[in-house]
């Protein structure tokens, strides 16, 4: 099954400057939690913001160049779907937008977590509405800091369930 963990800024951004513009520690821990021991698919420059201890796990990396020491690389798009609809295990799509917008129409879940901020990102993440079930809404205790490592002041942050709407 393919699942999508994704973080928003409140107007769907994910990323400016090709990087995250905050920093999170209650939704790293729950990136953790979650992909642990499962694989991970995305793009090489998602690969490229990824601290050393995520790279020692099973990435999956989408990419033309084929010299990123990754678990797996991978260079088309419909062959890594084929790849992970036949996993018997979860597989989690981690970023960014093109991974995000490629691979969305084959995931039957998303955790989505929402940062109550604007960031002004120039990439975002959007997911149709009518397709998707929100089912259960949880906050994530904690401070937000922005690239600087100032506290952010916010909303509490909070993260989103949805499941894919029945045909």
């Amino acid at each position: 099954m393919l699942t999508m963990i994704v973080v928003t800024d409140k107007n769907g951004g994910i990323a400016r400057d090709g990087g995250i513009p905050w920093h999170c520690p209650a939704d790293l821990k729950f990136f953790k939690t979650m992909t642990e021991g499962s694989p991970m698919i995305m793009g090489h420059t998602t690969w490229d913001t990824l601290p050393l201890v995520v790279k020692a796990r099973r990435c999956i990396v989408l990419s033309r160049d084929f010299s990123f020491p990754a678990w797996r690389n991978m260079s088309s798009v419909q062959e890594t779907i084929r790849m992970a609809l036949d996993a018997t295990e979860n597989m989690y799509v981690i970023g960014g937008e093109s991974i995000y917008n490629q691979f969305l129409p084959y995931c039957g879940i998303i955790y989505k977590t929402v940062i109550p901020y604007d960031f002004h990102c120039d990439q975002v993440f959007c997911e149709s509405p009518r397709e998707w079930r929100h089912e259960s809404t949880d906050s994530l205790e904690g401070p937000v800091y922005n690239k600087d490592g100032a506290e952010v002041s916010c909303r509490t942050p909070y993260m989103k369930l949805l499941s894919r709407m029945p045909l």
